[in-house]
This record gives structure tokens, sequence and C-alpha cells, in this order.
């Protein structure tokens, strides 16, 4: 929303790199009829799966590559398109852009490792931490190419070695620039106070926090209530003479968590979360160690054994940090199946390679039922993910899903919870965790029509704390969005938990002064009846002070 100029004077986002916001925002200014946004991330993705499928049916035997195909298919892909995330855009674009230099580096190719080299760009831009991620694993793929290359030919070896230095230099030098940049854009006085608040707001709501208990003496001399904290943990922010970005920085500074006493449990729980929540994630990382086994030969499989342990290591670490969403961990395991991958390249039996002198293809070109079966289950494997996918989302692909394409359409439009908040009039206040309702109700993809927007201001959210969303608030009358809960009739709050509406409620008698009553004005069903009977609300609510005159 805030790339696609729905907020005044935006142009910035936090998460992404300040040179793709400034192409996105412009283009969604200068042609406001395309979501440009969400297009730009649609061809990101293809272009980057495309690219993936391109080195892996030319540098890995049939088996392996239909097997990641698959993986990327069923795992990566849908994240990318169905949901959206472009977290998960980016590394799919890293993943796939390193992939190419590789391939590009040892083939000897410059075209391939420009392109890859751009797709690794364009990954970095949409997040920066993917890169950072896969780092590790893409210098552990380039040592076994050289290490692969230098056992068989000494002088290719070295040269190999130059190609691999001067590719990693140009990756680091590109993304270096573009770090650079986004750096420079981000101290302005105006961007640099919302990073400033929104690293505080993200220790506090996003990682693992202390008991208000231990830490109540403390917090009172903050001038921070047990009612307050509780806001301040639950994205409950919209307070900006209050929750100042210095007043949450010392609280984070207090309420952090001590992980010293926590890594056998991110152990435990790493473990647990493989064997039950991601069981169909570990299902297909056994499929392809088995394909890999079978197909590549002990050294490759060795080099994917290896870099499982180092991404299992890794996801430990981030679950001892509190904050592991799906959106780190799928890549995270993508990632690790690149030096398997990229070893294969070094193989005589690669079908990007033709034999090498006194060497005989056969001693390490499996055949007859190993290579049969490898490639058969890698068939199956991929049969089934694009089977699975179809039976999912086909029924969803039809032409009225090109209207998410565009920034204002009639299925965003006609959306009960957007006529409902729309038609009612006023200025609701959504809890941000209750927005996920109305993104899920525009399937992840369609903006919010503008006419929406108009009414719509939000009680906390990683916006907080930004002169785009304080001028948003301005103009639709919400300057202080949680204190006009009460000094406007016609604001209402909007949320899917009572608890969260006496918490409202609590900090509003704590700081305005007054008693203060609450009312449910409208209760709308956001979720499909479920088997126990019960249905997923959302409560739109006004708040009156009493005793006032009001």
């Amino acid at each position: 929303m805030v790339l696609s100029g729905l907020y005044p004077d935006s142009g910035q986002c936090p998460f992404t790199n300040a040179l793709l916001n400034n192409v996105l925002y412009g283009l969604n200014l200068a042609f406001p009829v395309i979501n440009w946004t969400l297009l730009i991330e649609r061809l990101s993705a293809l272009v980057a799966l495309f690219a993936a499928v391109l080195v892996l049916l030319r540098s890995a035997p049939a088996a392996v590559s239909l097997t990641v195909i698959g993986f990327l298919s069923f795992l990566i892909y849908p994240l990318c398109t169905v949901s959206a995330n472009f977290t998960v855009v980016g590394a799919l674009c890293v993943f796939s852009g390193e992939m190419l230099i590789a391939y590009a580096v040892y083939r000897g190719r410059p075209l391939p490792a420009c392109g890859g080299v751009a797709l690794t760009a364009l990954g970095f831009m949409w997040r920066s931490s993917v890169f950072l991620l896969s780092l590790p694993f893409l210098l552990v793929a380039l040592a076994a190419l050289a290490l692969s290359a230098a056992r068989s030919r000494a002088a290719a070896g070295r040269k190999l070695v130059v190609h691999v230095g001067a590719s990693v230099a140009l990756v680091l030098a590109v993304t270096g620039s573009l770090f650079l940049y986004n750096q420079a854009v981000w101290t302005e006085p105006e961007l640099a106070s919302w990073q400033q608040y929104s690293h505080a707001r993200s220790q506090l709501c996003d990682y693992p926090v202390k008991p208000y208990d231990d830490i109540a003496s403390e917090l009172d001399g903050l001038g921070v209530s047990e009612n307050d904290y509780w806001c301040m943990t639950h994205w409950i922010t919209g307070d900006p003479d209050f929750f100042t970005a210095e007043r949450l920085q010392a609280v984070a500074d207090v309420a952090a968590e001590d992980k010293g006493a926590t890594m056998v449990r991110a152990l435990k729980d790493e473990a647990r979360a493989l064997l039950s929540d991601r069981i169909a994630l570990l299902a297909a990382l056994v499929l392809v160690g088995v394909v890999v086994g079978l197909r590549g030969g002990r050294r490759v499989f060795g080099w994917l054994v290896l870099s499982g342990a180092v991404c299992f290591t890794a996801c430990v670490y981030f679950r001892w940090t509190g904050r592991f969403p799906i959106r780190v961990e799928y890549p995270a395991w993508m990632f690790s199946l690149m030096p398997a991958i990229v070893c294969l390249l070094a193989s005589p039996s690669s079908p990007a390679l033709p034999p090498q002198s006194g060497r005989s293809v056969g001693k390490r070109n499996p055949c007859g039922r190993r290579s049969t079966s490898a490639t058969a289950l890698g068939a199956v494997a991929l049969s089934l993910a694009l089977g699975i996918l179809a039976v999912w989302y086909g029924p969803t692909m039809n032409m009225r899903a090109l209207e998410q394409f565009q920034q204002e359409s009639q299925f965003a439009d006609s959306r009960p919870l957007v006529t409902a908040f729309r038609d009612a009039g006023g200025v609701s206040v959504w809890d941000p965790l209750a927005f996920a309702f109305a993104e899920q109700e525009l399937r992840y993809r369609s903006l919010p029509p503008r006419s929406f927007m108009e009414h719509t201001a939000f009680a906390g959210g990683w916006t907080t704390g930004s002169e785009l969303k304080a001028r948003h608030d301005e103009e639709i009358g919400a300057a202080n969005p949680l204190r006009s809960l009460v000094k406007r009739r016609d604001v209402r709050f909007v949320t899917s938990k009572r608890e969260t509406i006496e918490r409202v409620r609590c900090y509003l008698e704590e700081h305005c002064g007054a008693r203060v009553e609450s009312f449910v004005d409208l209760e709308i069903p956001v979720d499909p009846q479920k088997p126990g009977g019960e249905s997923k609300m959302l409560y739109a609510v006004s708040f009156r002070q009493i005793g006032t005159g009001d």
C-alpha cells in the first residue's frame, strides 16, 4: 500500500531497497491504473523460476533437476504468487541468480553471469536479508566447484578460482552499492526517525520479551503501566504523544528476553517443527536427498548433508532469537540445496559438460536400475507437486484474477468487508493484527480501494512512526488514532479479540483521565464456519467518556 500511492507522499518502504522503491512508486504514480508493485513482483518470481529451471535442466541429471524443480514449484513458488510474499520472491531471485552465476563461471560464459548478477541484485532489492542468508551456501557451493575442477585439471582449476573470485567480487560490489544507496536515502531526517521508531517497536512486537512482573519496577520508572506494556507488545502503539521512539526503545532495553538458557529449547522446537508442522518440507528434503544419493554419488550427497547440517544449525539459531517465520525458513532450506546442485556441474555426468579427457563417463555416471529409479522418482515428484498445485489453486486462476494487477478493481471494491466499513462512514481504527482479515478478503494481492482507505487508520503497525502515516491520519481527521476514539463519535475501533477491546478501553481511561465505556456497534463474521460451530468475528467498537459532559 505504501508504494502504490495510497498514502500521501510515501515512496519508501523499510523492507525493500530504496532504488526499487523509487522505481515502483514512480510507476504507480505515472500509470496509476496498474498495480505495478504486484506486477513486477510476479514477473520477478516468474523470471527467477524460469532461470532456475533452465540451470537445473542444463547442469544436473534429469532425476535431480526434476526433483528440485518439484521442490521449488510446490514449496517456494506458491509463496511468491498465492501468498504474494516479497521476501520469498527475493529469495527465489537470489537462488536463481547465484545458480546462474555458478553455471556461467564453470562454463566460462559472461552473458549468463551478467544475468545471474542482475537476478541476485533484484533479489537483494526485494529483501537484502535473504541475500545475506544465502551467502554461506553460495560460498560453499563455489568452493566445491573450484575444488572439483582443481582436482581434475590444475590449470583449469586455477583459472576457475580466478573466475569464482571475480564473480563474488562483482556480486558484492553491486549489492554493496545498492546497500550504500539505501543507507544514504534513509539518512534523511524524516526517514531516519521512522527507522528508529520501527527498530524499537520491532524489538517489542516481533521478539520474545520478559513478563511484566519481572520488570515492573523498571517500567514504573519509565511511566509505563502493565496495560501500556501489553499494548506495546501487541502492536497497539497508535498514540504518537505517548508511544515515542525514545520510550519504546527504553522499554525494549529492559524487556529483552535473556536467551542464554533457550538454545536447547530452540533445538527441540526446530526438530519438532520439522517432524510435525513442516512435514511436507521434511518429506521434500528427504526425497531430494534420496534422488541425489542415487544419482549424484557419495561426494555430491556429502555436500548436501553438510549443507543441510549448516541450514539446520541456522534454523536453530533463528528459533533461538525468537523469530523464525515461514518466509525465512523455506528459503533457508532452498539455499541449502545449492552446494549439491553446483557440485553436479563439475561431474562428467552433467548434461552441461562433455566428458573430460582420460576419464570414463561410465565410472561417474550411475546407470541401469539406480539411474532409472532416480529419474522415475524425480518425474513422479514433479508430477505430484504440479498435480496438487493444480487441484488447490487451479479454480482460482481465471480471467477475473487479472483484476489484481489493477489498482482499483471491481473485485476489491465489492468485498463485503470493504463495503461494510466504507459505507459505515466515519473512521475505522484497525487493530493491525485484525487487518489481516481484510488482506485475506482481498486474497493478499488486490489493493484496498482508495474509498476504503479514506475511512481507515491503524492503531499501530510497521508504518507507525512514519511521516506518511502521520499525514494520512491527519487528512482523515485522526491525527492521534487511539485518542480520537474518545474525541470523535464517528471513530470506531476494529479488532477480532475482545481482550484487545478491554485493553484499549483501559488505555483510554489511563491516558484521558476519565472513565471510558465500550460499545460493540458491529459484529462481522470473517472466517468460514468451523466444524465446532465457531466463526471468527470482527468487532467494530465505539468508546465513550463517562462523566465529562460529552
